[in-house]
């Protein structure tokens, strides 16, 4: 596979290239930008997109849109951290250390969705005043979507409430609105191309670039629309319209880490209910139903561009404890004495990991954004169609023929999911969905088996 800074089929685009091609990941710092000449909106397919993106060509919400044209993550992490001496891996990026471990206060380990080292950081940070506010995710509990937003949190109490990762679309433009009304220091948590945005945007706003102190990524394997809640609680009895609240990564005792449940919250009265999210269609985060079309085309995983990243230690020496382990990437001299202090201390459980292990515990996440992608670029540029400047160069000829239906057929289940779905909640007829997954499962799985099978592995 090659790689480059500039891809040959791709030209700079505008934003309306980027909403008409479905590269849109739904961020909101095009409308997060000041006097902005966009508003997000959110969709039928429970996706946030920016309306009369017309007007926005030429604007600055061009400018920090992090699928158009301008500072790569190369570029943005060579500016915050190249100076700073340390590791660097074409993978991960900068890095002051890699560590696994978890938060040794049961309360962050308990409410977190691995081990809890997210929510230990900013409560560090908020504790020793190094920050005043965390911009994070919240679920919203109003009858209607969308079910979760960007809040500020200024206590250790809201960050323990507002702890977890939530797999449903949020987008930035109004909490950046508060940042900007609001004096203080900030820490910023998202996924990687959400904090190339602020990255983005902090470059040419003064206020946000001296508000916002820390930025924090969660590895991504991938962003999902609003139906994919809907059609998890739906199977457990809660119809589209008509729940509370969710947890994505409800820890289950006597499972390993990687098991986790799904829980809903009915607005009825009804008790919680929770499954095994083994148990429930579409489950399978390798299949991508629901997976937004802009994820397709990008090259981050790990979030290159923040202070500090963290993700599921997805590693043999970790999975099986229940109450989940973190893997961290610290690039921030600042976050890498507060870690170092801390594990020495005592205050935290912290093991020295490594790079092989980081990119290990990601495998299909890289092989999807670097192997896949290249793919997906060259079939672009074949059609002739407009598509975002990776760093992956387009490129097929490293892709045996397996992979290739395997990649395809990726793509179909994303888009399709959503088709399907939409019919099933026009005739309220669940199954209608279920059975459809169901389908798409088996040939799925069919093609991952010959995908293993020396006689279809090999290039042809």
């Amino acid at each position: 596979m090659k790689s480059a800074s500039l891809n040959s089929g791709a030209t700079d685009g505008s934003l309306v290239d980027v909403v008409r091609g479905g590269y849109c990941v739904g961020c909101g710092a095009c409308a997060a930008v000041a006097d902005p000449p966009v508003a997000m909106k959110f969709d039928r397919f429970a996706r946030y997109t920016p309306e009369r993106v017309s007007a926005a060509r030429g604007t600055a919400s061009e400018q920090v849109c992090p699928f158009l044209a301008g500072p790569n993550e190369d570029v943005l992490a060579a500016q915050q951290f190249g100076e700073l001496g340390g590791g660097h891996d074409a993978r991960l990026g900068w890095y002051q250390g890699l560590y696994a471990g978890h938060a040794l206060e049961r309360r962050h380990r308990d409410e977190g969705s691995s081990g809890g080292l997210t929510s230990w950081l900013l409560a560090e940070l908020l504790h020793r005043g190094l920050v005043t506010g965390v911009i994070h995710v919240r679920p919203l509990e109003e009858n209607g979507r969308p079910r979760f937003a960007y809040t500020v949190s200024t206590s250790i109490d809201m960050v323990a409430a507002n702890a977890k990762t939530r797999y449903y679309p949020v987008e930035m433009s109004e909490v950046m609105a508060h940042v900007r009304a609001t004096p203080g220091r900030y820490v910023f948590v998202g996924v990687p191309c959400y904090v190339k945005a602020v990255r983005r945007l902090m470059r040419d706003d003064a206020v946000l670039k001296e508000r916002i102190v820390y930025a924090l990524s969660l590895f991504c394997g991938h962003m999902k629309s609003g139906r994919f809640a809907e059609s998890l609680a739906w199977q457990m009895g809660a119809k589209p319209d008509d729940w509370k609240t969710v947890d994505f990564r409800r820890k289950l005792s006597d499972r390993p880490a990687s098991s986790y449940g799904f829980a809903v919250q009915p607005h009825d009265g009804a008790a919680e209910s929770v499954t095994p999210m083994g148990k429930l269609e579409g489950y399978d985060w390798g299949m991508g139903v629901f997976r937004l079309s802009a994820c397709d085309y990008c090259d981050d995983v790990v979030g290159e561009t923040a202070d500090a990243s963290f993700g599921d230690a997805w590693l043999p020496a970790y999975v099986n404890d229940s109450a989940g382990t973190s893997l961290v990437i610290v690039r921030h001299p600042e976050l890498q004495q507060l870690f170092v202090e801390a594990g020495r201390d005592g205050r935290i459980a912290l093991d020295a990991s490594s790079v092989d292990d980081m990119v290990k515990s990601q495998d299909a996440s890289f092989r999807h954004r670097r192997t896949g992608l290249a793919y997906r670029l060259w079939l672009k540029d074949k059609k002739g169609q407009w598509r975002p400047t990776k760093r992956v160069q387009a490129d097929a000829s490293h892709v045996v023929p397996i992979y290739r239906l395997i990649f395809r057929y990726r793509m179909f289940m994303s888009w399709s999911s959503h088709l399907v779905f939409a019919i099933a909640r026009d005739m309220k007829m669940l199954p209608v969905y279920t059975l459809y997954v169901r389908v798409l499962a088996r040939l799925n799985k069919s093609l991952v088996g010959l995908s293993r099978s020396p006689r279809f592995s090999r290039r042809g």
